[in-house]
Parts: structure tokens; sequence; C-alpha cells
């Protein structure tokens, strides 16, 4: 049990729409919180909402891919980082030396809403890995990561090419799905660039009618 203050006891006694409220604003929060390698790769990096919206969206791909749930897997994708609003996010030098207790964070914030089961059990969910589901918003999680980085790496820095080595090791050692590590290579290879997306689609400029 956490020896933490349980700060739901310290609300004033308000109403259950007030609560739902309080959530709301709370989540919407994710937009201002950054992500811990933003400052340490100084370079302009999605923020905790940013990323866990094209999370859910490659777990769903992931998680189709695999034969399971892809409502599941979006579900979980949008709990999965809910822990750090009220705490933070850490890298892997900074976890050694700092303890946050995410699984507290996230009871704080559903606590009293009408998600306050649903939400806290997704999120052990997905700490746990214990459902199919759970590994493909892990593995979401990483290319998600992966993806970042190669953008940036279009913008100019040279840490993907620096870390590949340590970058291969977690798709050999830490990927939990076939389909997520098909996607991984894909990213890797590089056949696809970060705008392709939009210059290989369809516009005026291809069927002759921009400026008519």
């Amino acid at each position: 049990m956490s020896s933490q203050p349980n700060l739901i006891d310290d609300l004033p006694q308000i109403s259950p729409i007030e609560r739902i409220l309080l959530f709301a604003y709370e989540i919407g929060a994710a937009r201002f919180r950054p992500r811990a390698w933003e400052n340490n790769l100084q370079e302009n990096m999605a923020n905790v909402a940013e990323h866990c919206y094209r999370v859910t969206f490659l777990a769903m791909l992931l998680a189709e891919m695999e034969g399971v749930d892809p409502f599941k897997a979006a579900v979980i994708s949008m709990v999965h980082d809910t822990d750090e609003i009220r705490a933070m996010d850490l890298t892997p030098y900074q976890k050694p030396y700092v303890k946050i207790d995410g699984e507290k964070a996230v009871n704080d914030t559903f606590s009293g809403t009408p998600l306050e089961n649903l939400g806290l059990r997704l999120y052990k969910e997905y700490k746990d890995k214990s459902s199919p589901e759970a590994k493909c918003v892990k593995d979401a999680d990483i290319l998600d990561a992966v993806l970042e980085l190669t953008e940036i790496t279009q913008r100019g820095s040279t840490y993907l090419a620096t870390t590949q080595a340590d970058i291969m090791k977690i798709r050999k050692d830490t990927l939990r799905t076939k389909s997520g590590e098909k996607v991984f290579d894909a990213i890797i290879s590089g056949k696809v660039k970060p705008w392709d997306w939009f210059l290989k689609g369809p516009s005026t400029f291809k069927d002759g009618t921009y400026g008519k």
C-alpha cells in the first residue's frame, strides 16, 4: 500500500458531475505534459496526449493484424500513460534514481468517476502485459517512439543513427508481437519517409487542378 496521502480524501464535497468535470480538465492537461526525452534530446517532441493519440491507432492496427480486439487495444492505449499527468515521464537513465507510484497516480485521477474501476484495471493490464491487446499497446508505444525518432532524423537529428545498436536490441528483446516486428522493420528500412503520406497521396498538383 502506498505511503503517500490520499489526495482524493482532501477534495471538498462536490457533486458527481463536478467530479467528472475535474477529471475532464485533468485528462486535457496531458496536452501540456512533455515527455522526458524532449529535454534530453533537445528536440521538439510529442507531448503525452499526442503520443497517446498515435499509439492508439498503432495499437488498433497491431490488434487487427494479430487477430485480437482492436477496440480493447484502443481503450488500453488511451489509459496507458495517464499516470504521467500527475506524475511524470522518465527516461531509462532517470528511472534508477526516481521511484514513481504510477498506480496511485492513475487511481487518484480516476477515483470518484464512473471510470474508476475500469481505468485502474486497464492500466494494470497494460503494465502487466496480461492480455494480447495490452501487448499490442506496448509494441505500439515502442513503435511510436521509433517513428518519432525517424521524424526528427529528417530534421537533422543523429540520435537514431548513434543509438541504432540499442534500438535493434529493443526490437529483439522487447517487442511482443510478430506484427510489431514487421512494422518496426518497415520503419527502420527507411523506404517510407515521414512525408510520403502527403507527397504520394492524391492532390490537386497531380490531377492538374491546382490554382484553377
